[in-house]
């Protein structure tokens, strides 16, 4: 994935992000109690949204340890892989859990650790099965 330009932004998320961000700066400026949050999820999903692979596996392991060791677990357990597998068919986490030998309430910690991250940098949009 390359990095995002201004040329190449069309149909992506960016210019979206970046007018929720000027409004809910503004919200925040007029003492809005819930636009801080908002501001914060907002620019997290900016970043989230401009950084390439490569800086967002440095993020990961240099500024959010837990999220990489989080995702580290998930990918030797190969849970992703079994995610992946067939995506359209929704899985449980007990039923992910069967697929890799591993307990369903490891498995169950790991998949909210992906939704929570998912569900904060697609702006409450991801789709967890």
């Amino acid at each position: 994935m390359d990095e995002v330009t201004p040329q190449s932004a069309q149909g992506h998320p960016v210019p979206a992000l970046l007018e929720d961000i000027a409004a809910q700066g503004k919200a925040w400026l007029q003492d809005d109690p819930q636009a801080r949050k908002l501001l914060i999820s907002r620019a997290r999903s900016l970043i989230t949204a401009l950084e390439t692979p490569p800086e967002a596996v440095i993020r990961l392991c240099w500024a959010e340890p837990a999220g990489y060791s989080a995702a580290r677990t998930a990918v030797a357990m190969g849970l992703f892989d079994k995610v992946a597998d067939r995506p359209s068919v929704p899985k449980s986490s007990a039923q992910l859990a069967a697929m890799i030998g591993a307990e369903a309430r490891l498995v169950s910690t790991r998949i909210a650790s992906a939704a929570a991250r998912a569900a904060d940098t697609t702006q409450g949009q991801a789709n967890v099965g």
